[in-house]
């Protein structure tokens, strides 16, 4: 009886698990979709005037972007969880947390030179007018996070 209680726990944990890990794969498939859709859009709103072949050429590079940005985001946030833990958790370990926190930032490094790559693909793709207008709204962009990044530290600040 014990035997099977086991067997019955396990399978249910096995059931649970596989259900779980397909819905997070769809979700993910959902979210690289809608990313370059977005993507798609900002084109569109940039006035870039791109031909058919520049928006199917950048939305290539958008979606392999986002294929490799998408497992060391997940690894990143992997690594701020764990650094949470081991800097407020009872028996908090300052020596392994100095390591997530190096871990952490090479993982940050390793997104922005994906990134930095695609955005120089993208721009080999343009005419020297539509790279003006991209760089244009690329200053915009980042000045703009760097505006939110801003009001969201005086927030804790409070």
């Amino acid at each position: 009886m014990k035997r099977v209680a086991q067997l019955f726990i396990i399978a249910v944990f096995a059931i649970t698990s596989t259900q779980a890990f397909a819905q997070q794969r769809g979700e993910q498939r959902r979210a690289l979709a809608q990313r370059a859709m977005q993507a798609q859009q900002q084109n569109d709103r940039l006035g870039l005037d791109l031909t058919d072949e520049q928006k199917e050429q950048m939305k290539a590079i958008k979606m392999e972007t986002q294929k490799s940005i998408l497992p060391i985001q997940n690894e990143l946030r992997e690594k701020q969880a764990q650094l949470r833990s081991l800097t407020t958790s009872e028996n908090a370990n300052f020596g392994k947390a100095e390591d997530v926190v190096r871990q952490i930032g090479d993982l940050r490094t390793e997104l922005q030179l994906i990134q930095l790559s695609s955005r120089e693909e993208i721009r080999n793709l343009l005419t020297e007018e539509q790279q003006l207008k991209f760089d244009t709204m690329q200053g915009r962009k980042n000045k703009m996070k760097r505006t939110q990044q801003g009001q969201q530290l005086r927030k804790g600040n409070r």
